[in-house]
């Protein structure tokens, strides 16, 4: 297995760290500076402004000595330095890659259900989870019970919005796929994003028409930036609910991507 040394990477660490647990601690900050960030943008003062609630400095791991102990420094200046490495903003993400692996969970996923899992326990208004309550056993149990929670409704829902698009359809006055084309446009309609942009997607490629390519092509564009973040707060439970032959090919990596680009540039400017 291929080993990084960690003192060039976190200061002070004197073991060494796969490369695993390296990209699942970046993934993990990343994700979370990401999630922040839209976080404190869907809250507002009474002015209407984004609210900025709470935001650590989180700059991608510095470097120094200061955390580099030496043989014939003091017993107590060592602890001084065990004490700063310890709460150094970056020690967390470590140690939550290390759990999230040996918990087999998927670091993106991890941090997203900590924000979602914050809101099905009604947490103080404003009030996001900390980098370090992410090291914890709780952490684990609010991934598990976000989880569980939106499994089952990703499952009511699935079988609603089918029933309801086929009510819609038998209804309609249109014949064949024409049919489904107000339908999926129709905002009034309880579909979702997703099942809007995967009905669409699939007909227009499958379609030999380049009339219906390119409106149903135009529906997929309509709603495939609500669609991706709707699909990557769950993407495991949408994959085995709505299986393969209703979500594209690719479209995990697709999503990642449209996440990226709608929230990435803003945390890192």
């Amino acid at each position: 297995m291929m080993t990084r040394r960690v003192s060039s990477w976190l200061p002070g660490y004197r073991k060494e760290i796969t490369k695993r647990q390296y990209a699942a601690a970046i993934e993990l900050k990343s994700v979370y500076r990401i999630e922040l960030a839209k976080h404190n943008r869907t809250w507002k003062d009474d002015k209407g402004k984004p609210l900025k609630l709470w935001c650590a400095e989180l700059e991608l791991l510095p470097s120094g000595d200061d955390y580099d102990e030496s043989s014939d420094e003091s017993g107590e200046a060592v602890a001084a330095k065990r004490t700063r490495k310890r709460n150094h903003p970056d020690h967390v993400w470590l140690e939550t890659a290390k759990k999230v692996i040996a918990e087999n969970i998927d670091p993106h996923q991890f941090v997203r259900m900590q924000f979602i899992a914050m809101n099905l326990e009604g947490h103080r208004a404003g009030s996001p989870p900390a980098p370090n309550s992410l090291n914890t056993p709780r952490a684990v149990d609010n991934y598990r019970s976000a989880l569980d929670a939106t499994k089952h409704e990703i499952e009511v829902g699935w079988s609603f919005q089918l029933s309801e698009f086929h009510r819609r359809t038998a209804c309609s006055m249109e014949d064949g796929k024409d049919a489904w084309i107000p339908i999926l446009y129709d905002n009034s309609t309880q579909l979702s994003a997703l099942f809007r942009y995967c009905t669409a997607y699939d007909v227009a490629s499958t379609s030999d028409d380049d009339d219906v390519r390119r409106v149903f092509g135009r529906i997929c564009s309509e709603y495939r930036g609500e669609a991706a973040e709707q699909y990557l707060d769950h993407p495991d439970a949408y994959d085995a609910v709505w299986g393969v032959n209703h979500i594209p090919n690719k479209f995990r990596k697709q999503a990642d991507l449209i996440y990226q680009a709608r929230y990435g540039k803003q945390v890192t400017a």
